[in-house]
């Protein structure tokens, strides 16, 4: 019996405008207005022809459409020569963080997050949201880690002797620093008295850093060789020690004055 059935939906205290009707065995409320956020309180006592009343029914729902606050990402390792990391942040209190559209946390009350990744070689980019409960999801915010395993390839050397037979004049001008990883940080120049393959039989002399292909050997014995290897270090610490060493000796080609 609709006519004697009671029928409440209440927000905030206050009756929610409306009008309810009986759609077969369905309950049917078609509010005045659309519903603001928030929660929502309906009762019911229904009444049937006989005049019989049934005991009171009470429910709650919460409208919900605002997105929840973007999370945040701590701070990540890059660059990195380890392939797994624990990507951590801070989120929304009953949320739940995707990643690139895939669930990665799971909805809790938390307010912290951690979640693991596998990298691949070179820039690995992670797009991380929150979403509640009612499927409301926050805008992005990226992790972006470059991993490298691979230590930067063999350089190959040159020597300029001519001059004033004091120094020499190292050069590496066809070392293809993005061929050779494109995260070149700096070069190490080494010297020793005889021929090497690893660089801790020579003595490091200098640094360059990246871009800069020659370095000038000072202080040399006219005619007396020493030999020398370059080896190049990424952003990440991996360099190969192998080296083969050049030999070269100053040569005096300078005319003395007058």
């Amino acid at each position: 019996n609709g006519s004697g059935t009671l029928f409440t939906l209440m927000r905030s205290g206050l009756t929610v405008a409306g009008s309810w009707q009986m759609v077969g065995n369905r309950l049917v409320f078609t509010p005045a207005s659309g519903l603001v956020d928030g929660l929502f309180n309906v009762s019911a006592t229904l009444v049937d022809n006989q005049g019989n009343t049934g005991s009171v029914f009470h429910s709650t729902f919460t409208v919900d459409r605002v997105a929840p606050t973007v999370p945040v990402v701590n701070p990540v390792s890059t660059p990195t020569t380890i392939s797994l990391q624990t990507i951590t942040g801070q989120k929304e209190a009953n949320t739940a963080i995707f990643r690139d559209g895939t669930q990665a946390v799971g909805l809790s009350g938390a307010v912290s997050w951690s979640f693991g990744v596998s990298l691949v070689n070179g820039i690995n980019i992670f797009t991380f949201t929150a979403r509640d409960a009612a499927g409301n999801e926050s805008g992005a915010t990226n992790a972006v880690i470059f991993y490298d395993d691979v230590a930067p390839g063999p350089v190959a050397v040159t020597a300029q002797v001519s001059g004033v037979g004091t120094q020499i004049t190292l050069g590496w001008s066809d070392y293809d620093e993005l061929a050779n990883g494109g995260d070149i940080a700096t070069y190490t120049i080494f010297q020793a008295n005889g021929p090497f393959t690893q660089v801790n039989q020579a003595t490091a002399v200098g640094t360059r850093n990246v871009g800069q292909k020659s370095y000038t050997v000072t202080g040399l014995v006219r005619n007396q060789a020493q030999h020398y290897a370059v080896m190049a270090r990424d952003t990440t610490g991996l360099a190969n020690s192998n080296v083969t060493s050049l030999a070269a000796a100053p040569v005096d080609t300078v005319a003395p004055p007058n």
